[in-house]
């Protein structure tokens, strides 16, 4: 029986119940959601009494699949249903079941990676970024990169008040993201920054500041639009620890902007600076600065410090 509003009633008699029983007769109410998919919305007994929250189709032994038909559902519209109502696991079955799946499908306007980091699910976010159809060159419609994006929105906000929890698991997204391999890590963004000149503002990034300075392949001498540099920013903001980590590295560019800016800090720019110890290795960098292998070298050598 299809009722206002676009909302559908079926009316449940349960046969093993004394006609006298208020749950004897039950209405059962669905309503088309903004996925366009149906979904229960009331549950009512005889007297009136609203059983939705009393999980009344648990109690009787009726699986979901048995009163949703979600088989006729799209499942990349179900993907986004099942992120966005934070079922974690089904969202991650779905993706395993269905093949075809397309996991950077828009929907409202959003792709169901952004949806999952919004929704703290980091199982969801390894699941979805491991999938070999995953365009990881996507951005949040802000030309953010999906790492930047979760920095700033988190960690770079402090009125977020994520409790432990939500930090673990925003801290388990990220590195799977950094580790995975699949991410452009030097992008710049609209702002000229990449990855490393945003961690760097806050100490609480420092863990991602050193996985990623011992990255050979981060580029730590961006400058942003501001004319600041990783080290620039870390100066900036009085985070020593990721001053001393940037420090290490034998390719970081130290400008006179720099040093002004640590000398008005009272920050002793020089004693953090490592120099590379000048011996025959070396001297083979300097003269075949091509030489990857010797370089890569020196670069352990340095770290092993």
């Amino acid at each position: 029986m299809v009722v206002e509003n676009n909302t559908k009633c079926y009316v449940l008699f349960d046969f093993n119940l004394s006609d006298n029983d208020d749950k004897g007769i039950v209405g059962v109410f669905y309503r088309k959601d903004n996925y366009n998919i149906d979904t229960l919305e009331q549950i009512w007994d005889a007297y009136g009494t609203n059983l939705k929250d009393d999980q009344y189709f648990s109690k009787i032994g009726i699986k979901t699949e048995e009163y949703l038909n979600r088989e006729a559902v799209n499942p990349n519209i179900l993907l986004h249903k099942l992120i966005d109502e934070g079922d974690e696991d089904a969202a991650i079955e779905l993706i395993d079941k269905e093949k075809d799946i397309d996991v950077n499908f828009v929907f409202n306007d959003r792709t169901p990676i952004f949806s999952a980091i919004d929704s703290k699910l980091h199982k969801v976010v390894g699941k979805i970024i491991t999938n070999e159809k995953f365009n990881c060159a996507t951005d949040d419609g802000f030309e953010e990169s999906i790492p930047q994006s979760l920095l700033y929105s988190y960690y770079l906000d402090e009125t977020c008040g994520l409790d432990a929890k939500q930090e673990a698991n925003v801290r388990e997204m990220i590195s799977t993201i950094v580790d995975s391999g699949k991410f452009d890590l030097n992008y710049v963004d609209v702002n000229e920054d990449t990855l490393i000149n945003i961690a760097c503002t806050k100490p609480n990034m420092n863990w991602l500041v050193r996985k990623l300075v011992e990255r050979e392949d981060i580029n730590v001498n961006c400058v942003n639009d501001l004319g600041w540099s990783a080290l620039g920013n870390a100066i900036r903001k009085n985070n020593i620890e990721a001053v001393k980590l940037l420090c290490k590295r034998p390719d970081l560019e130290i400008r006179e902007k720099d040093r002004e800016l640590a000398k008005n800090k009272k920050i002793a720019l020089d004693k953090y600076i490592k120099p590379v110890p000048f011996n025959k290795t070396t001297e083979a960098v300097v003269a075949s600065a091509s030489d990857a292998d010797k370089y890569s070298e020196v670069f352990k050598k340095v770290f092993s410090m």
